[in-house]
């Protein structure tokens, strides 16, 4: 029953998002219904995602990619917003390449996780000793505390996404841990320790100053 939410969360997000039209980077869904006892999602064929060029790339971005990567990335996110809606499961594997002409356009996908930070007259308020929702890697230190996710939160993954894409691993993964809950204390801890300085070493200082304006946003701060 969840991933059947799931999958009907999903279509009414990407409906919302081509309304009144279906701007760059937002697929075009087709069908969305049952098909005998299953739920089913159709929509627009998509190619690689960053995941998948980044291994065709042995493992990393340069510079000038993931700049060109991050304008598309904070282009999707920004339009997301402005629905009043935040995705809170940024990775590379929910952003896609088109086919075709539109091969080097960016799509963002995977809205089961989506939530509403705007009701129509208020912002939703600030909960507090939440589970983890999105994927550990790339969450902010505040998901990871339990904290209500907000704008800032898909910004802030979006920071850990980049400097994944130049360093090719970041240095929270790959943590030893015999349990889920000792993995995501052991990564929790790991980017709390780990300065933004030592993150971008080697790189342009706007990476470093990106995720510290991400981290320093006010929950209902719109950025």
């Amino acid at each position: 029953m969840a991933s059947s939410r799931q999958l009907e969360q999903e279509y009414l997000v990407i409906r919302l998002l081509c309304q009144p039209t279906r701007p760059q980077g937002v697929v075009q869904p087709h069908f969305y219904g049952q098909e005998g006892r299953f739920n089913c999602l159709v929509m627009e064929l998509l190619g690689k995602s960053l995941e998948d060029r980044m291994k065709t790339q042995n493992g990393k971005f340069d510079v000038q990619t993931t700049v060109l990567v991050a304008e598309q990335l904070l282009n999707r996110i920004e339009y997301l917003h402005s629905k009043n809606i935040v995705h809170r499961d940024i990775k590379p594997e929910n952003f896609m390449f088109g086919r075709n002409e539109r091969i080097s356009h960016l799509y963002i996908i995977d809205f089961g996780l989506s939530k509403r930070y705007w009701n129509g007259a208020q912002h939703t308020q600030c909960k507090t000793k939440l589970s983890l929702t999105g994927t550990a890697r790339y969450a902010s230190i505040n998901a990871h505390n339990g904290v209500e996710q907000s704008r800032r939160d898909d910004l802030e993954a979006i920071g850990h996404m980049l400097f994944y894409f130049i360093r090719g691993s970041l240095p929270w993964s790959g943590l030893p841990a015999k349990t889920q809950e000792e993995k995501y204390r052991k990564i929790c801890a790991k980017k709390q320790d780990t300065h933004p300085d030592e993150l971008c070493k080697g790189f342009p200082d706007a990476f470093k100053e990106y995720l510290t304006a991400a981290r320093s946003l006010e929950f209902k701060e719109r950025p």
